[in-house]
């Protein structure tokens, strides 16, 4: 057959795709034109349920689509972006013969002469890959993570389509969407997730990490047997956050040295997802853009692992001003929060547009503008946040892709953190972690210098800032749950002055001892060093209970 006439099969088969997809969008009345029927003719009980629908039914592509865009909290409000995201991820396996020939163009070796055991049926088949157990010739049990080849063929054609659904996002069912920049942005996370190797470098990234942050958990991954389509490792074992939602809170994990049972405290979890998901955004080396509930594993009763999809991570700058967004959030300071925002979006604002928004961000009412839906409060800090995304949208900002990636990771934590912990503002908790787990850093980084050689001007940086860290450590620690913005209440004035008094006392032993300690450090073994870290001890220990006690007169 001629090149000419494959190009005529390939132009025919397009032409019949694309009448296929407009006769299906129009039976769920998301056609515009003379097709289009009536909206929800197949009685659903909502748009975006008609169109999640709609779009599991076109195949892999739109399937994946639509879980993009259920991601996409700036967009559509959570319940909206809750009816996408029921979309399932789930595709037919793909043949043996192309598995195996897929495996050999990757790695440049076949399945048998890697493996001593590859199981042909995979245990799980999602829209981008399938998954096989198998076993390495030194017995070491992997699973292999393989993408489907029929998608690479069918990604083009279909993604030229996706203009298709202008008419199911129609101005009069949802306003201020670009469809054009949303399908930009699809394309652009596929090609990230569908890169095996962009994963393995960031699951580096995180078994870094892991190191230091003992509640995450990171794979081995084996790079020989990996590659852009193909990937290896041993994952950690246990169950999914998807399980625990499903209502199976005890499992048993075996392992070579026997079975070991462990119960999992859904609101537990819920908390911890929120910690271990910002920690790695906002202090670690690199975050999970797309943490569904299903590729989450519950390794532990502490700890957990990000089993699947793409990574992101963010410059030093993006990470402070994000970081510095979400504390005004947190602290109900929507002026300070609008104006951090606004320096992560593509376009800038005028000055009159950026006192609008904070006008509109004053304003900014969950429960009225819509939340989780439900039985929730509308009030918690996630439903605040994506409020404030949808305003900053409609007021014409865009959001960089870094951003982006924020803005998916972000909402499916908290999705799934509601899902396990109704009614709870588990992400305000997580952030209250996190900001404990850095100024703790930060105190243990001061009062880690180390000898007067490194100069007088760090302790003298060291004395400013003590104070402040350690009330920031006290306040958090003693608010627990509470939102982080420190409150303190004006007491009579013989006790602001009994307190201040203690506090400074307090302040200048510990100080003292850090001093001790490190002109200890710098003798080395010098006479009298001894007493020196004795009386260093004790300083800290009076000192702590002093601020104990100062905080609790307070």
């Amino acid at each position: 057959m001629t090149e000419r006439a494959e190009k005529r099969i390939d132009r025919a088969a397009v032409r019949r795709r694309r009448d296929e997809v407009i006769q299906r969008l129009a039976e769920f009345g998301l056609a515009r034109g003379p097709r289009r029927l009536s909206p929800n003719s197949r009685g659903e009980a909502s748009h975006f349920r008609g169109l999640a629908a709609a779009l599991a039914s076109l195949g892999p592509v739109f399937s994946l689509f639509g879980i993009y865009l259920a991601s996409r909290a700036d967009l559509f409000k959570p319940k909206d972006c809750l009816e996408l995201a029921a979309i399932p991820d789930q595709a037919e396996p793909s043949r043996g013969a192309a598995i195996h020939e897929l495996f050999v163009r990757e790695t440049g070796g076949s399945i048998d002469e890697n493996y001593s055991i590859f199981e042909e049926d995979p245990f799980e088949s999602r829209l981008l890959y399938q998954t096989h157990r198998a076993r390495l010739k030194n017995a070491t049990e992997v699973t292999v993570r393989i993408a489907h080849p029929e998608l690479e063929e069918r990604l083009p054609g279909d993604a030229e389509l996706l203009p298709l659904l202008e008419g199911a996002f129609a101005a009069e069912v949802i306003a201020d969407f670009d469809l054009e920049r949303a399908i930009t942005g699809f394309r652009r996370a596929l090609a990230r997730e569908m890169d095996f190797v962009h994963q393995v470098d960031a699951i580096d990234l995180l078994a870094g990490d892991a190191r230091d942050f003992d509640m995450l958990a990171a794979p081995a991954v084996h790079r020989s047997l990996s590659s852009s389509r193909v990937l290896t490792a041993e994952w950690p074992s246990g169950p999914s956050v998807a399980d625990v939602i499903a209502g199976v809170h005890k499992w048993e994990i075996r392992r070579a040295g026997g079975a070991r049972t462990f119960d999992v405290d859904p609101n537990d979890l819920a908390r911890r997802l929120c910690r271990v998901w910002l920690r790695q955004a906002l202090l670690g080396a690199a975050f999970p853009v797309d943490p569904r509930p299903e590729s989450v594993i519950v390794v532990s009763e502490k700890r957990i692992a990000f089993a699947a999809g793409s990574f992101a991570s963010f410059s030093s700058g993006a990470r402070t001003n994000l970081r510095n967004y979400l504390l005004a959030a947190a602290s109900e300071e929507p002026d300070k929060a609008c104006s951090y925002l606004l320096k992560e979006m593509e376009e800038g604002q005028s000055k009159a547009g950026q006192e609008d928004l904070e006008r509109k961000f004053r304003q900014v009412a969950p429960f009225r503008d819509g939340g989780w839906g439900g039985n929730s409060g509308g009030d918690s800090l996630a439903e605040q946040l994506f409020v404030q995304w949808r305003i900053t949208n409609a007021s014409g900002c865009r959001p960089s892709f870094h951003l982006l990636s924020f803005y998916r990771g972000l909402f499916l934590i908290a999705a799934a953190a509601e899902q396990l912990a109704p009614r709870r503002d588990s992400l305000a908790a997580g952030l209250d972690d996190v900001r404990l787990m850095e100024v703790l850093g930060q105190f243990q980084e001061m009062a880690g210098v180390r000898g007067l050689g490194d100069g007088l001007d760090k302790y003298a940086r060291m004395m400013v800032e003590m104070p402040g860290k350690l009330d920031e450590v006290l306040s958090l620690a003693a608010e627990g749950n509470a939102r982080l913005k420190l409150r303190i209440v004006e007491a009579a004035g013989h006790k602001r002055q009994k307190n201040s008094l203690a506090a400074a006392a307090s302040l200048l032993l510990l100080l003292a001892a850090v001093v001790l300690l490190s002109h200890h450090l710098a003798k080395q073994d010098g006479e009298g060093a001894w007493a020196e870290k004795i009386g260093a001890v004790l300083c800290v220990l009076i000192g702590t209970m002093a601020l104990v006690a100062a905080s609790r007169t307070r």
